[in-house]
């Protein structure tokens, strides 16, 4: 299920399908997924603004999964990949980006047939991760 949409004000037509396709792998091998369930949204060309100057390159990475998709121990790892990214592939520089990830219980998540994400058998034995066992230790 992982999703990652992309936000940038960088031209639509600078932006061409193999780039596209080049992070919907890299999403799926950050995150020990199988490609064919990640979903990658480029909103591109978007009017936005960094420190006040709107003719400067910009962009953000927005990466969603469901039911403990990110170690926390792999979170820096898996910024640093989206971050290369979109200086090496999208041509904004480092300082210009920032990577935002959710995290969303798969009872949340509606799929087709009137279900939850939660009903497909590979989320049969959900169970909420706690992130704060043992924090008072």
């Amino acid at each position: 299920m992982p999703l990652c949409v992309v936000h940038t004000n960088k031209a639509s037509e600078t932006i061409s399908d193999s780039t596209i396709k080049k992070l919907c792998q890299l999403v799926a091998e950050a995150l020990g997924s199988n490609v064919s369930s990640v979903t990658v949204e480029m909103r591109s060309g978007k009017l936005m603004c960094r420190a006040g100057d709107p003719s400067k390159s910009w962009g953000f990475f927005e990466l969603h999964g469901t039911n403990n998709f990110l170690d926390p121990k792999d979170t820096l790892a898996v910024g640093n990949k989206m971050f290369e990214f979109g200086v090496n592939e999208l041509d904004i520089p480092r300082n210009c980006l920032f990577v935002l990830m959710h995290e969303h219980d798969a009872k949340h998540v509606g799929i087709r047939g009137n279900q939850f994400l939660v009903d497909l058998p590979h989320y049969s034995n959900y169970v909420k991760p706690d992130y704060h066992k043992d924090l008072r230790k």
